[in-house]
């Protein structure tokens, strides 16, 4: 089966969405530096640690 490997959050307030699913899934989120726009890398995992969606 194909994985998730793209996915748009929209929010008004960024660092408030950022905290809130950083909170509440323990998703670790930083700003792409490359970007010339606001664009963020999300990186998940499992329960039990492993790489979650992607492979991130």
């Amino acid at each position: 089966m194909s994985s998730i490997i793209h996915f748009d959050i929209s929010a008004e307030d960024v660092q408030r969405a950022k905290n809130f699913y950083e909170q509440l899934f323990g998703w670790k989120i930083e700003k792409f530096p490359a970007s010339p726009v606001e664009y963020y890398l999300i990186e998940t995992s499992t329960a039990s640690g492993e790489k979650g969606i992607g492979g991130v």
